[in-house]
């Protein structure tokens, strides 16, 4: 799991070292208890424990690779453009 949370991180443009919290999103959500939980508290199947699995991971990954762009030196935040289903 170590290894999956280092190759995501750098693929995504992330430093060395990934966050901590993007390591406990990854194993926390592949873990076989977080399954689990969503199929036996929240009654749903497999295949959607995968995809709010999925869904946390690449959320927490946009978000930390979104902080680690701002933080280099004299990068400057684009403005967020609208999806086209979304533009008037």
């Amino acid at each position: 799991m170590v290894e999956m949370t280092h190759l995501t991180w750098l693929t995504s443009g992330g430093g060395a070292q990934p966050p901590d919290r993007l390591v406990s999103t990854l194993v926390t959500h592949r873990s076989p208890h977080f399954t689990a939980a969503v199929t036996t508290d929240v009654g749903l199947d497999y295949n959607d424990a995968a995809e709010l699995a999925y869904d946390a991971i690449v959320a927490t990954l946009r978000e930390l690779t979104e902080m680690s762009t701002l933080e280099r030196p004299g990068h400057r935040r684009r403005p967020k453009v609208p999806a086209t289903s979304q533009r008037p």
